[in-house]
C-alpha cells in the first residue's frame, strides 16, 4: 500500500514539473501602423475579427494560457489586452481615432494582426520661431514706449525748470549749439544764469553777476526771442544802436568761451 502511494506521488510530481502551455503576444508600434503577433506552442483555431465602434476584437480558440495588457501613449492606439472566456481568447485593441480593418496573417503556430491608421498630429512647439518673433517685437515696442515717455518727460521738465522757476526769474532766450544741445539764458534776481540743456541733463554753465554785462545781455535779447534770430537782426544794417551791438558782442564772447571748455 505504501508503495502505491509513493508511486502516485512520484507521478504527480513528474506531471507538475512540466510547465503549462502558454501563448506569447508581442506588439510593434510604428508612426502609422501597429502590429500584434501571437505565438502559440500547440496551436489555435477559428480566428474571427469583430469591429465595435473604435475597437477591434480578434478572437481565436486555444487551450493555451494567454496573458497580455499594454497601454500606448501619444498614439492613435489607446490600449490592447487579452480577454479570456475559457478556451475562447479575445485580443481587444482600442483606438483613439478610426483605424482600418486589420490585415490577418495566419500560420501553423502564429497569428499576426496589422492595423493601419493616420499618423498622430505633431504637438505644437511651446516656443517656436513665431513665438520668439512676437516676444522680441513686443519687447522692442515696450522699450520704444519707455524711451519716448522718458524723452518727453525730460524735455518737459527741462522747459519747466528754465521757464517756470519760482520767484522773479524769467527766460531771456536760447541758442542752439547742436542737435538737442542748447544754451539757455535765464535771469534770476540780479544775475543771468547760462544753462546747458540736452535730452539727458540740465547743467549750469556760468553765472553772470556783473551788472553792466547783465544789462547788455538783457537788452540784446529784448529785441529777439532766440539767439540765432538776434544775430540775424544785428546783421541787417549799420544803424544798430551802440548798446545793442555791445550786448551782441558780449553774448558772442560768452558763447566762444563756453565752446572752448
Amino acid at each position: 500500500m505504501a508503495e502505491i502511494r509513493l508511486f502516485f506521488a512520484v507521478c504527480l510530481l513528474f506531471l507538475c514539473s512540466f510547465p503549462a502551455f502558454a501563448a506569447e503576444v508581442k506588439s510593434e508600434l510604428a508612426e502609422s501602423s501597429v502590429r500584434f503577433s501571437i505565438q502559440f506552442e500547440k496551436g489555435y483555431s477559428d480566428v474571427n475579427v469583430i469591429k465595435l465602434d473604435k475597437s477591434y476584437i480578434i478572437s481565436f480558440q486555444t487551450a493555451e494560457e494567454v496573458v497580455y495588457s499594454e497601454e500606448f501613449w501619444d498614439s492613435p492606439v489607446s490600449q490592447a489586452y487579452i480577454h479570456s472566456e475559457g478556451d475562447r481568447k479575445k485580443l481587444i485593441v482600442d483606438f483613439a481615432t478610426a483605424a482600418d480593418e486589420p490585415k490577418i496573417e495566419t500560420a501553423e503556430k502564429s497569428v499576426v494582426a496589422s492595423f493601419s491608421f493616420a499618423p498622430a498630429p505633431e504637438a505644437p512647439s511651446a516656443v517656436g520661431t513665431s513665438a520668439y518673433v512676437r516676444m522680441i517685437t513686443g519687447l522692442g515696442f515696450v522699450i520704444v514706449v519707455i524711451l519716448v515717455i522718458y524723452w518727453f518727460t525730460r524735455r518737459m521738465l527741462s522747459r519747466r525748470v528754465l521757464s517756470e522757476l519760482p520767484g522773479s526769474g524769467r527766460l531771456l532766450g536760447k541758442v542752439d549749439l547742436e542737435i538737442r544741445k542748447s544754451l539757455f539764458f535765464y535771469e534770476l534776481g540780479d544775475a543771468v544764469y547760462i544753462f546747458g540743456v540736452t535730452d539727458m541733463s540740465v547743467n549750469l554753465i556760468e553765472k553772470v553777476t556783473d551788472e553792466a554785462e547783465v544789462n547788455r545781455i538783457k537788452s540784446g535779447f529784448a529785441r529777439k526771442g532766440e539767439f540765432g534770430s538776434y544775430l540775424n537782426f544785428f546783421a541787417k544794417g549799420s544803424d544798430v544802436k551802440t548798446d545793442i551791438e555791445a550786448s551782441r558782442n558780449i553774448i558772442r564772447e560768452r558763447l566762444k568761451s563756453i565752446k572752448k571748455r
